[in-house]
């Protein structure tokens, strides 16, 4: 029987995964594990990094970006400590029967939660977003969009969004999403 270890690094847009295993195999049979450790990084510090807002490039993104001709254009702010912002929808974002499409919709929420993390200097990415649709939301309709931090965990910041329609006050959409910090 011969032992072999050896070990990998996976990459991810927000993780570095470093795996080691220790593999044993007889002549004519396949490798079994037997024994496998993982590290992840760690936050340094008790504290989040803040970094500036200007060491992300944003520009360019379907929901905020200023410099895309096709994008949505919206402007986030923070008031307190919920990131806000106004939406109206137009024929460009039907989905079917003057209905917005329901990713346009997932998409504004991502970006409210998205941008209270920037808006806080901290740079992160969507790790897993739910989304709870609760009504249609008709082309023309103004609504209010909101994000708020829930809490914070080692790397992770979990979010809740909300998207509301302005006339009748009714929830159109809510999410809960976890945002993974990128350290980098």
């Amino acid at each position: 029987m011969e032992l072999l270890s050896f070990s990998e690094t996976h990459y991810s847009s927000h993780i570095k995964l470093r795996i080691s295993y220790d593999v044993t195999s007889e002549l004519h049979e396949l490798p079994t594990v037997k024994a496998y450790r993982y590290t992840i990084p760690q936050i340094q510090g008790p504290s989040l990094t803040l970094m500036s807002n200007n060491s992300l490039d944003a520009s360019k993104c379907f929901v905020c970006g200023p410099e895309n001709n096709i994008g949505l254009k919206l402007k986030f702010r923070l008031d307190g400590d919920i990131c806000r912002s106004e939406f109206t929808p137009k024929v460009e974002h039907c989905g079917y029967d003057d209905v917005t499409h329901g990713g346009i919709i997932f998409s504004v929420l991502d970006d409210v939660m998205a941008n209270w993390i920037y808006l806080k200097g901290i740079r992160a990415y969507t790790a897993k977003c739910d989304i709870r649709y609760k009504d249609n939301l008709k082309i023309g309709t103004k609504v209010n969009v909101e994000g708020q931090c829930i809490k914070r965990r080692n790397r992770l910041i979990l979010m809740e969004g909300k998207m509301v329609r302005e006339d009748t006050g009714d929830t159109v959409a809510e999410t809960q999403a976890s945002f993974m910090i990128d350290n980098t």
